[in-house]
């Protein structure tokens, strides 16, 4: 009693879309369409073949709304951030050797994209197994998103041979606008399991999934403090985000790698404390360079806090945010 029962999704979005026809009448002439590379509407004629092609995607996306979706992963799952994602507004998905990967959640608050995805196999063949990771980068336009990834699985269904993942990346550029359109390049589907008996991990699957998705932006729920100093270091940047927090610098001639940094920052947040330690090994280090991330076990409500402390030091708030 109580569990979450699985749905055949075939059959469901079936009928769905078979309910949907019966509902539609479509007259090709009077379909509106946009040109590639404009923001311009114009009007086409189409064949009638292509208005059934845009009438697909129209009740694809009907079905994939009332199918559940987001609602219907987070309802299920209920993860720690899924109340900061916003569902697509179409499917966001790919498929490549019979490997369905496909985007349910994404939001983009200040430099944190936060992803949730499922990956199945729709072959029959059951080739996934719950211990698997989907090896990813985020790309706007042709440049390649660098920073911290944080990686959880959620779920694996053996039945349907998906497998349910949150993902959340810190991105080093830390003022970066809203990316609108991010894309999600996957080429290998990790298998973590030690199949070869060595503790090394080795490709399960090779591929190549390319997902264009649609990321809502907001500076909401954020803090972000500038030159905060104590002691002999200066911190650029200490950035505070429902995820995590993340601290950056740099600045010329200061040798991070050689001075091999370690931070205690505490949050009180009305009486409810957060403490963080921030270790080299959490980030990117070297000269002049310095970004470290550590994320956090339950969202953080940055209205509440009362305080800051780095190493026992307070600081200074409200420059920011």
């Amino acid at each position: 009693m109580g569990r979450w029962k699985e749905v055949d999704d075939m059959d469901r979005d079936e009928q769905l879309i078979l309910n949907a026809f019966s509902k539609i009448t479509v007259e090709p002439r009077n379909i509106v369409v946009p040109t590639k590379g404009t923001r311009k509407i114009m009007k086409k004629r189409l064949s009638f073949a292509s208005a059934i092609a845009a009438v697909l995607i129209l009740v694809s996306a009907t079905a994939y709304a009332t199918t559940g979706g987001l609602e219907g992963f987070l309802a299920r799952f209920n993860p720690n951030f899924g109340e900061f994602a916003i569902a697509p507004v179409v499917p966001a998905y790919d498929i490549y050797d019979g490997v369905k990967v496909e985007v349910v959640g994404a939001r983009q608050i200040r430099n944190v994209v936060l992803l949730y995805y499922t990956v199945e196999d729709i072959t029959g063949q059951n080739r996934l197994h719950d211990k698997i990771s989907l090896d990813t980068e985020v790309r706007f336009g042709d440049e390649y998103l660098g920073g911290a990834t944080f990686s959880r699985r959620l779920h694996f269904n053996e039945e349907a041979n998906r497998l349910y993942f949150e993902r959340i990346m810190t991105l080093d550029e830390l003022h970066i606008p809203a990316l609108n359109v991010v894309e999600l390049v996957a080429n290998t589907i990790m298998d973590l399991s030690n199949p070869l008996g060595t503790g090394q991990i080795v490709p399960l699957l090779e591929g190549a999934w390319d997902l264009p998705i649609h990321v809502d932006y907001t500076e909401e729920y954020t803090m972000a403090l500038q030159n905060v100093q104590f002691g002999e270091f200066i911190l650029e940047d200490v950035i505070i985000t429902p995820f995590g927090v993340q601290v950056k610098s740099e600045i010329e001639g200061v040798n991070w790698a050689e001075i091999n940094p370690s931070f205690n920052i505490n949050l009180d947040m009305e009486g409810r404390l957060f403490d963080v330690r921030l270790r080299s090994g959490g980030g990117g280090i070297g000269q002049d360079f310095l970004s470290m991330t550590r994320w956090g076990n339950e969202p953080i409500d940055v209205s509440s806090i009362k305080g800051i402390t780095i190493d026992g030091i307070q600081i200074e708030m409200g420059l920011s945010q």
